[in-house]
């Protein structure tokens, strides 16, 4: 049995790569690929090499970058990228 991805992502993947026939090759095929081919594709921003703490440093020196700036700006921002991101 297979399950069809209803929440959202499938439908974004093709804006997020800029590339149709990779968005049906990776849907169909659900072929695993690594961490640095998804920054390729632009599925991530960034690669962190090491293990968990590592990762865990990274992710919390860029929580530290935007909690620095006015929560005001930061929460219009995110507003206006995710209009952006749902609607044409």
């Amino acid at each position: 049995m297979g399950l069809a991805a209803d929440i959202g992502t499938l439908a974004r993947l093709p804006k997020l790569t800029g590339n149709q026939s990779l968005v049906h090759e990776l849907a169909y095929s659900t072929r695993p690929f690594s961490a640095a081919e998804a920054k390729e594709l632009g599925l991530v921003s960034k690669v962190v090499e090491g293990g968990r703490q590592e990762v865990l440093n990274a992710a919390l020196e860029l929580a530290k970058t935007i909690a620095e700036k006015s929560p005001v700006a930061v929460m219009g921002t995110k507003r206006l990228l995710l209009h952006a991101r749902d609607n044409t």
